[in-house]
């Protein structure tokens, strides 16, 4: 037996840890007694998901599985009072470096230790962290020895560390995507703690609801000389919009000048932030879009602020192949379909559910005569139109719009 897991763990009154625990286990998903002691006849465990278990004395079982459990690969965990002392010990009991390759953890309101965020983690290529405060008196990184990390998660992170936080990254040269997300006090990034050609294989970076981060000039110029970055998911709204377009590079002809390939600007309207200023302002995203010479893909999570005017600004609009509208938009999609219209190349398009689409066929008719490559087009609710529509152009051809069912918001051009 190699691989156990226990997915009815937290409904069950004992655990079948102390029945599996063999030394060939390599696979554990579940729950361990009060004192853990199971995992001490685990030696050779290359994978761990801890499971809930309000018996389990978390704090004594992570320092047991620091000690005890010297290959390990992945681990997984939501348990409070398990992630600080698991890491405190990890680093300073391995006689050989830490073999971690995967950590995901997510523990609201657990606070690492100066000794936890000073681990060094040669082999980890994935880090998750969800819930948890680095609010230290003397941490200074975020881990260190990070040269094979892929990618970095910071979900809902308290933090009041400063900018030198960031210092664990100038290392990271094989990180290749960064999310920052509800993270509101984390410092900006700055070229002088991380520069940013040391990160030549960083290609997708999403940052929402980090006030810190985004609110700073240092980031967006940051962001900007990233030497690979190609998608960037980011909030932009009044208080930051003036420094994102003031730290775009000036190109040599003068012209401030971005290369991304796909943008996604502002998140989805919903009940706790409609009221809130998170709206893109329209002017910032006109400039972005005139700075972008290599946009394939637009996607305008909040396009409140998102006008005709905005889309004319599209520096290459024969790039274009992806547009889509997720929230907020202001005119009906029949208007902004007109607009559309100098994308000649592009291959999907979607609107919001409000304002509604009343009439496919009003649509997709400008969409088809201006965009004849369009292969998909998505609206938010779906209409009356049937499952068919067909639709003249000015060469006195036509071609032919279907869905699954009347049901179906997403068409797809048949004789494309």
């Amino acid at each position: 037996l190699r691989h156990v897991s226990d997915r009815l763990a937290d409904e069950r009154q004992k655990t079948v840890a102390a029945e599996v625990a063999l030394p060939q286990l390599e696979t554990f998903r579940g729950s361990f007694s009060e004192d853990g002691r199971e995992v001490q006849q685990m030696p050779n465990l290359k994978h761990l998901r801890t499971e809930d278990s309000r018996s389990t004395n978390w704090a004594a079982f992570g320092e047991a599985a620091a000690r005890h459990v010297k290959s390990l690969q992945s681990l997984e965990s939501r348990q409070i009072g398990f992630v600080n002392p698991y890491l405190r010990h990890v680093g300073a009991v391995a006689s050989n470096p830490v073999q971690l390759r995967y950590l995901s953890l997510r523990a609201n309101g657990e606070s690492l230790s100066d000794a936890a965020l000073n681990t060094a983690l040669p082999a980890v290529e994935t880090i998750r962290l969800e819930g948890l405060s680095l609010v230290t008196d003397g941490a200074r990184t975020l881990f260190r020895e990070l040269r094979s990390l892929r990618e970095l998660e910071l979900r809902d992170v308290e933090c009041d560390v400063g900018s030198t936080l960031w210092s664990s990254l100038a290392d990271a040269t094989a990180l290749e995507e960064l999310f920052v997300i509800e993270c509101p006090d984390m410092p900006p990034i700055t070229q002088d703690v991380v520069p940013p050609s040391a990160l030549r294989s960083l290609r997708r970076v999403t940052m929402y609801d980090c006030e810190g981060l985004l609110e700073s000039e240092a980031t967006w110029w940051w962001l900007w000389r990233l030497p690979a970055l190609a998608e960037l998911r980011v909030d932009l709204n009044a208080r930051n919009g003036t420094d994102a377009v003031q730290m775009l590079p000036v190109g040599p002809d003068g012209r401030r000048v971005h290369h991304l390939r796909a943008l996604t600007v502002g998140k989805r309207i919903n009940e706790y932030n409609r009221h809130r200023d998170t709206q893109p302002p329209g002017e910032c995203c006109a400039a972005l879009l005139a700075a972008s010479t290599a946009l394939r893909s637009l996607c305008l999570a909040d396009a409140r602020g998102i006008t005709g005017g905005c889309l004319a600004a599209v520096a290459r609009p024969d790039l274009l192949e992806s547009l889509r509208f997720e929230t907020g938009l202001v005119v009906t999609p029949h208007v902004f379909a007109t607009h559309a219209a100098c994308f000649r190349n592009l291959r999907e398009i979607a609107f919001p559910e409000d304002p509604p689409t009343l009439s496919a066929a009003a649509v997709l008719g400008p969409l088809s005569r201006g965009c004849p490559l369009l292969r998909t087009a998505s609206f938010g609710l779906p209409d009356g139109a049937g499952v068919s529509v067909t639709i003249s152009t000015a060469a006195g051809t036509s071609m032919t719009w279907t869905r699954r069912t009347a049901s179906c918001t997403t068409w797809t051009r048949r004789n494309a």
